[in-house]
Parts: C-alpha cells; structure tokens; sequence
C-alpha cells in the first residue's frame, strides 16, 4: 500500500541518467513486499509498495503479465520460480526494484488411482488401490462406505454389497490438497457362495515366528482365525500372528458372506523349529604353514546350509571344509549353520587355530602320514635335534651328503617303532669333525623322501 509524504525508508540508491530521469535501483524488503511468497498452483497473492508521494508504478510479474496499480492481487497458473520487477515513478526519480526467484511456485501431485480390477464388479469384497503419483506426501481414501486409508497403496475390505464412489486426496509438502476427480464406484456383489481360502507369508521358521496371513477368500465380508496353538481367535480379515513354541500348527479360516459361510484348514502348514545349536572341531588345531586342516560341525541339528569364516579372509559352505593356513598366528573361526525352517545360529571360537611358523614336532599335528621335523636350532651345534614321526613301523635311511652330493655319512639304517623319533646329532655323527659349510640330510621312509639343508658353522 502506497503511505503519507514524509516515511522515511532506507534505502541504497544507484543513479543512472535516464531519459531525462534519474533511475535508482534499490532492493529493500521494506520498499516492496508480498503477502505470500511460496504455494501451489493456482498461486494468488497480492504486492505491497512502500514508498511515500508516488505519482505511479508498474510491476512485471516474471509471468508476461503486468500490472500499474500499487498493491495489485495476482494469480500465478503454473508452477516455477518468478522474478517480480516493479518501477515507482516520483517527480523526476524512478525508483526500480528487481526480486530474483522471489516467487515460487509449486506444482500440485495428481489424484488419479488404479483399482486392482478393470470392471470394477468383482464377486468378492476384498479390493486393492494404488495411486498413480508417487511424489505426494500424503494420501487420503475414502472408500465411500464410511471408511478411510492412509497410503500410496492400500487394500479395503467391503463387508457390505453395494455400489461405493471411491475417492483420493493428495496431499504435498506445503500441505496443498488434490481431491481425485474421477468417479470410480465399486460394485460389490456378495450374492455368489462363500469361499475361503489364504495363504502365509511364512511357513518354516524358529521360534519366535512372525507370520502375516493373506486373505484370499470370495464373496465373505467377516472372517475368523483360528491359528492352531490356543491362542485366541482372530476376526481381522488378514492378521499377523507370533508362534512362540517349537512345533506344528493347523490353520483354520472361517469365512462369512450373504449366502452363508466357508470353512478351510490347512494341515500342519505352520513349521516352528526350535532354535538350534551348533559347535565345530578340528582335527589339528595346532599345524603348521601349509598344512591341510579339515573342519566338522557338532550339532543334533540338521542343517542344510553351513558358513565357514577361517579368519583369515577365506570362507566355505562345505559341511566338512578343508584348508590350509599360509601364515603363521592366532585364527578365529565362525561357524553359522541355517536349518530347514530358516533358523539360524553362529558359533565363535576365538584363536581356535594356532600356525606355527616353523616345523619341530612338538608344534605340529601328527596324524596317519610321516611328519618330518626341522633340524632345530639351523645353524647347528652338536645338541640340534634331528626329528621325525612314523604312524606305524617303517625303515628309516637317512644320509649326509655335502653341498657338491657326495655322501658324507650314513646317519640311520635301520627299523623304527611308530610314534616320535628325536635325535641330537651328536648321536648320529661327530660334529666337531664337519668343517663349517652348508649340508644336506635326505631321509627316506617308505616311499617317502625328504631333504633339509643344515649349516655347520663353530
């Protein structure tokens, strides 16, 4: 609105000399204002000018449209961002204001939706909308019998027959509101016999279960549950219920309609499991660098899925794994089996596995094959062990020999009993009489070979 001569406003002024006028550009907030800046289309709002004396004015509403009055009302149609420029003439000043983007704009979401039949008479009560738009905030049914729903996708039960207008309301962001134009009337036709019928969302599972029930019932308007474990019956036509005992459950709907009622079961169709356990063991949780460690599961269960994790960024889904570490240290290993209800359990054993990094016997598994044991310590002195392990009685040859191959002596020849053999070298030749360097000892056990490299040095 346009004040007395005399209100002062601050303003900043650029001059420019303009046919004969002197042109001042100012943005203030107090100078020119909007009684609404943000809406839906069709946007109305009104603009306000603060200057005292005018003679006249013109906006430009950043829409093509204009306007001479002071305060003018002006309806925005479609939806965008608008920069709004007014021009205030008094005596020889222009008085030029220019608000970039300072109206905006929003589109409205549409409210037209999809009824989950194309004929729209269907001989059963239970129906399904969706509706089309997906950016709207909010959505309002009104499914014309007295009852509402709240979501972009809903499903209505009619439990009466008739014919019901359907309507949408939309809501956005800024709170604007589309009622659906559309007439859409369900026909609900309850005169067809009653059938029931339904499947669940899950069948197999632990204890606690959590199973959601669909309705898939014709021509019935009222239900009742009746969910096998005593529990209390249902009469919401698609509940969800929680097993909380291990066993087998029956299911039984009731379903009613105007020509009478419907009855199914469906026998044992509830699996709960109990929750299960699970351990594991290794046949050489002590081993060495590159030797083959097999993995077995412990557990009354019956599981039909199994998760290895060996701790060192290998995993395997064989019941009975095999694997073998490539460096030494501590391993933590994770088990999780899965049975056929679904149930799942895990069980950790941390730092299950210990590698070693080198071979002496007393660090490694000993099992059904020959083990051999590093010379220990290397390089040697006449108290460094010399070892081996035989599952059964065999013949042991084992020989000297120098860096050029030639035999140097005959360390063993001769039969040994099965289990640990550990000799000093001291036992099998005179060290002191080796001139420092670097030897070979080849063993040969059956038809298997073995040679180490020892260094002697006094």
């Amino acid at each position: 609105m346009c004040v007395p001569k005399g209100l002062w406003i601050n303003v900043t002024f650029l001059l420019l000399y303009t046919t004969g006028l002197y042109a001042q550009f100012i943005d203030n907030d107090r100078a020119i204002y909007a009684s609404k800046y943000v809406g839906c289309a069709p946007f109305d709002t009104q603009f306000f000018v603060e200057i005292s004396g005018l003679d006249s004015c013109k906006w430009f509403f950043g829409d093509g449209k204009q306007s001479k009055e002071f305060n003018p009302y002006h309806t925005y149609t479609k939806p965008g961002k608008y920069t709004v420029e007014m021009i205030a003439y008094k005596g020889k000043n222009a008085y030029n204001f220019v608000k970039t983007n300072w109206i905006e704009v929003v589109k409205l979401p549409k409210a037209d939706f999809k009824v989950d039949t194309l004929s729209r008479r269907i001989p059963y009560s239970k129906v399904r909308f969706r509706a089309k738009d997906s950016t709207a905030k909010e959505y309002i049914w009104d499914f014309g019998d007295g009852n509402k729903g709240y979501g972009r996708k809903v499903t209505h039960f009619y439990r009466t027959e008739g014919d019901f207008l359907v309507r949408l309301t939309v809501k956005n962001e800024l709170d604007c509101e589309v009622v659906s134009t559309q007439e859409t009337y369900i026909h609900i036709d309850n005169s067809h016999e009653p059938y029931a019928d339904f499947i669940a969302t899950a069948t197999y599972g632990c204890d606690t279960l959590n199973v959601a029930f669909k309705n898939l019932s014709l021509n019935t308007f009222s239900y009742e549950w009746d969910f096998g474990d005593g529990s209390p019956i249902s009469k919401v036509p698609e509940p969800t219920h929680v097993y909380q005992k291990p066993g087998k459950y029956t299911v039984f709907l009731t379903a009613k309609g105007a020509k009478g009622e419907h009855s199914t079961f469906k026998v044992d169709y509830i699996h709960v499991g109990k929750n299960p356990e699970i351990d594991f063991v290794a046949d050489f949780p002590r081993s060495a660098i590159d030797e083959e460690i097999t993995f077995k599961p412990v557990s009354a269960f019956d599981f039909v899925k199994y998760q290895w994790n060996f701790g060192d960024d290998f995993v395997s889904e064989d019941k009975y794994p095999k694997h073998i570490y490539k460096k030494a240290g501590n391993y933590t290993i994770t088990l999780t089996g899965v049975t056929a209800e679904g149930c799942t359990v895990t069980e950790v054993k941390k730092d299950y596995i210990h590698i070693h990094n080198d071979t002496r016997l007393e660090n490694l598994r000993l099992g059904n094959k020959i083990v051999f044991g590093k010379v220990y310590p290397n390089p040697c002195n006449p108290h460094s062990v010399y070892s081996f392990y035989i599952p059964e009685p065999s013949i042991v040859n084992a020989v000297l020999y120098n860096i050029q191959g030639q035999k140097i002596a005959v360390l063993l020849q001769e039969e040994r009993m099965s289990g640990i053999h550990k000799f000093e070298l001291q036992e099998l030749i005179d060290v002191q009489s080796l001139s420092n360097g670097v030897y070979f000892i080849k063993t040969q056990i059956h038809n298997t070979e073995n040679v180490q490299k020892i260094t002697i040095v006094k």
